[in-house]
């Protein structure tokens, strides 16, 4: 696993037993604690999921949701490639999160990398590593970065030892996670004393979120023969409301920044971009 830093390798840990990994030069790791041998995906990135998963809700098995899953690697060129209204909002949380994010972080998490839309906004990519559960997006991340470290790993059962990051990053996820807390209670986690959680989330349940999707990406979309409303509904499991309070019971809120307007009112903006620390 050549795109994988020593700094990186100090901090691995088993998702199942929080054991320690032996490298073996197959490319292959195993934990020295329970012994489970850790596979390398075919793009060269170590696939670091924990073996027991909790079920998904029935609802995840909706036609409409499965169909834009498949369809939604394609869909992220028109957000952030053709649509200039959808560049200029899409583009906005992350300008937000690298004004927040400047600093001297020995070590930075970007929760959520996909295929990289935030790397160009790293301040420091050499001490940054992204994670990722959607192979085929970290795939697509090693084409376009392929000296950039990245895991196959899942939010709620990080690989990596307690107290490891200065920083971590999080553009455009926490709306996607069921299992909020779960996440929340492992960034926590990694997270050292007064380190800083840096979140750029869309206003979901607002109503100029909800207007652009009426005006914008449904039509773009509605050629494809699925129901995009129900299905992006279904996506986004979590509104503003419930991730601006699950943060504020969690961390000291530092800083908010709102997009387009400083109206400190969710209805009026598309995004919300939080700078939190541990207490």
């Amino acid at each position: 696993m050549k795109t994988i830093p020593e700094w990186l390798w100090s901090i691995l840990l088993c998702p199942d037993c929080r054991g320690e990994f032996d490298r073996h030069t197959d490319g292959n790791i195993i934990c020295r604690s329970c012994g489970r041998e850790y596979k390398e995906h075919s793009a060269g990135f170590p696939d670091l999921r924990p073996t027991r998963k909790i079920p998904m809700p029935k609802i995840f098995d909706d036609v409409n949701f499965q169909r834009w899953q498949e369809y939604q690697a394609r869909s992220k060129k028109w957000f952030y490639e053709q649509n200039r209204i959808a560049i200029w909002v899409h583009n906005a949380g992350h300008r937000a999160v690298r004004s927040l994010s400047r600093g001297n972080y020995r070590r930075v998490l970007d929760l959520g990398c996909g295929d990289g839309a935030h790397y160009p906004y790293h301040e420091h990519p050499e001490s940054s590593v992204g994670i990722d559960i959607d192979d085929l997006s970290l795939a697509s991340l090693r084409v376009k970065y392929p000296t950039y470290p990245a895991i196959r790993a899942d939010a709620t059962a990080l690989p990596f030892c307690s107290s490891s990051f200065d920083c971590v990053l999080s553009v455009y996820n926490m709306e996607h996670i069921l299992l909020l807390e779960h996440a929340l209670d492992e960034i926590e986690r990694v997270l050292v004393p007064d380190g800083d959680f840096i979140v750029s989330v869309p206003a979901e349940g607002g109503w100029l979120w909800d207007m652009g999707r009426r005006s914008l990406s449904e039509p773009a979309h509605s050629h494809l023969g699925f129901d995009y409303q129900r299905a992006i509904l279904i996506d986004h499991v979590n509104c503003i409301w419930q991730i601006d309070r699950a943060l504020r019971r969690r961390f000291r809120i530092v800083r908010r920044l709102r997009f387009p307007l400083p109206i400190p009112w969710f209805h009026l903006n598309a995004i919300v971009t939080y700078r939190c620390r541990k207490s």
